[in-house]
């Protein structure tokens, strides 16, 4: 089934936590988010956690405020040009800890996304993120980020003010340089994966400034052969 808007007899479902909606790719096509989410749905606040991957979406719902209980986003895969748009009233959504922006075609990360300062989980995997913006450091009680195959040439120093990382995803940024005092600063990180191809170049790195990690992950593809290598300190 390819729905082509969100039936609005779910409103019914005064109980409902979760909803998948993922691979409805007609949902968003060429559509103005009206027409899609019944404006009835703002009543659900029992909404915990709502999967809108890979939907045609461009543009994300300012209903969405409204769901006061909304923890968990999955916006992934939803690729418009020039990345989907997530409006400054969203910042409201203050109970949101955990989202996917993956495959987005994201160049600048949208404002309204550093509102989110209860967030703890934030997947970025292939996008062309190129910098973090400064306002990125509200998000201090963030643990999990994923930057994976962006377009990072530096390691954001900002990271350094956020202090409750423990895992760090830099998997496919070829040309990132990492200075050596900022991975010491980070000292909460139990896993970070620099893993890039470095026969082109490769990320800068000292085992002194890493010595409290659990897992380091440095998979280098060299020119003709793969060697995988997996560091436990």
């Amino acid at each position: 089934m390819d729905l082509h808007h969100v039936p609005s007899n779910l409103v019914q479902l005064s109980q409902l936590q979760m909803l998948c909606l993922a691979d409805n790719g007609s949902l968003g096509v060429r559509k103005d988010h009206q027409e899609w989410w019944p404006e009835e749905l703002t009543m659900l606040t029992s909404f915990t956690s709502l999967d809108l991957s890979s939907c045609s979406i461009s543009c994300m719902l300012v209903a969405l405020a409204s769901l006061s209980n909304l923890g968990h986003l999955d916006i992934g895969a939803n690729s418009a040009f020039p990345g989907i748009m997530l409006p400054l009233a969203l910042g409201g959504c203050s109970c949101i800890h955990s989202l996917r922006m993956d495959s987005c075609n994201l160049s600048v990360l949208p404002t309204c996304l550093c509102m989110w300062t209860r967030m703890e989980s934030l997947i970025l995997v292939n996008n062309q993120l190129p910098v973090l913006p400064t306002e990125f450091t509200r998000i201090a009680n963030l643990r999990d980020l994923d930057l994976a195959s962006n377009n990072f040439l530096e390691f954001p120093t900002l990271l350094v003010a956020l202090t409750n990382l423990a895992r760090v995803d830099f998997k496919g940024c070829a040309e990132l340089q990492v200075p050596l005092h900022m991975l010491s600063s980070l000292s909460n990180l139990t896993l970070l994966d620099l893993t890039c191809d470095l026969s082109r170049s490769g990320p800068r790195w000292s085992a002194v400034s890493v010595l409290h990690l659990v897992n380091l992950v440095l998979d280098s593809k060299a020119m003709n052969e793969t060697a995988f290598t997996v560091l436990r300190l």
